[in-house]
């Protein structure tokens, strides 16, 4: 039978994960200047108007806007940049061959500050009982076709696969 290897990380990835972060980071702001600016206009029109008639518009965008750029910083920032930081480890990482059979449990594992990951089951191997593997490949992983795994610090970075 032969056997094929299949990458899970290449070099073209944190780029991309970097630039979404960028991205992102431009949005928020732009979401935050964009509600700050409907503030100073509302400030502005309250010596057209009562003042306090625009009193909650100012409040209402101001809490709509700091809402939506925190959201964006909390939820999607923070997980681009723990996604850069774990393939800079996993790249920079010495690796070690693991062989035995996988099988993907519905077990997830996520590492506050961190990435979220799925454990991978090892039988047939007695010094390694478990693996992790990034949430987001292990859509790539084929457990029932895997020979042997690479491993930096216990995620796992490729595999070979039987054809």
């Amino acid at each position: 039978m032969d056997t094929k290897i299949i990458e899970l990380y290449s070099e073209e990835e944190e780029t991309v994960y970097r630039k979404k972060r960028i991205v992102w980071n431009v949005v928020s702001f732009l979401v935050l200047a964009a509600a700050l600016t409907v503030c100073v206009f509302f400030c502005v029109s309250a010596y057209r108007a009562e003042t306090f008639d625009t009193l909650p518009y100012v409040i209402f965008t101001s809490i709509a806007g700091w809402t939506v750029y925190l959201t964006i910083r909390i939820f999607v920032i923070a997980d681009l940049k723990a996604a850069v930081k774990h393939i800079e480890a996993i790249r920079k990482g010495e690796a070690e061959i693991v062989t035995g059979r996988f099988s993907l449990t519905k077990e997830r594992l996520y590492i506050k500050k961190g990435i979220a990951m799925t454990k991978v089951n090892v039988s047939g191997n007695d010094k390694v009982t478990s693996l992790q593997i990034f949430d987001k490949k292990k859509k790539l992983f084929d457990a029932d076709k895997a020979v042997s795994v690479k491993v930096v610090f216990g995620f796992i970075t490729a595999y070979e696969a039987e054809v």
